[in-house]
C-alpha cells in the first residue's frame, strides 16, 4: 500500500488530478449503471450514430485515457469497459473534447458466446478500450 501511495505521489500534479477525477467518476459510473436503466444513461451520451468529429488536444485525451485505465486497475472492484468508457467520455466532455462512445460485440469460441465491449475515441485516436481493427462489430456509436 505504501508503495502505491509513493508511486501516486511521484506522479506530476496534472496526472494525479486526472487519476483522482477518474477514480471518482468510475465509482459514480459503476453506481449509475447498477441503479439506472440504460435508457436514462443513453440520453446523456449524445446522438446515436452521429457524425464523428476531429480530435482536439490529443495529448490531453491520451492522458485522460491513461488516468482512467490506471484508476480502474487500482480500484477494489476493477471496473470493466463500460464504466471506463463512460468515465473517459465524461472527462473529455468536461474539457470540450469531442468524442465517440462505441458499443460492439463479437462471437467467441466454438459455442459462439456473445461478448460485448465499449470503447471511446476522439477523431481517429483511441482513448480507452479500443479493440484491434475488426475484432468487434460496431452496434452503436454515440457522438458528441
Amino acid at each position: 500500500m505504501r508503495r502505491r501511495w509513493r508511486k501516486f505521489r511521484s506522479l506530476p500534479p496534472r496526472d494525479r488530478a486526472l487519476a483522482l477525477e477518474a477514480a471518482c467518476l468510475l465509482a459514480l459510473a459503476s453506481l449509475l449503471l447498477v441503479l439506472l436503466p440504460f435508457r436514462h444513461i443513453a440520453r446523456w451520451l449524445g446522438s446515436l450514430n452521429g457524425e464523428m468529429e476531429a480530435e482536439t488536444d490529443p495529448a490531453l485525451a491520451r492522458a485522460i485515457g491513461h488516468a482512467v485505465e490506471r484508476a480502474a486497475r487500482h480500484l477494489p472492484w476493477h471496473p470493466l469497459c463500460l464504466p471506463q468508457a463512460l468515465t473517459a467520455r465524461a472527462m473529455l466532455r468536461r474539457r470540450g473534447i469531442p468524442s465517440s462512445l462505441y458499443f460492439g460485440m463479437r462471437l467467441d469460441g466454438p459455442d459462439r458466446t456473445m461478448r460485448a465491449h465499449a470503447w471511446v475515441t476522439t477523431g481517429a485516436m483511441g482513448v480507452v478500450g479500443v479493440p484491434a481493427p475488426d475484432e468487434f462489430t460496431v452496434l452503436a456509436r454515440y457522438s458528441r
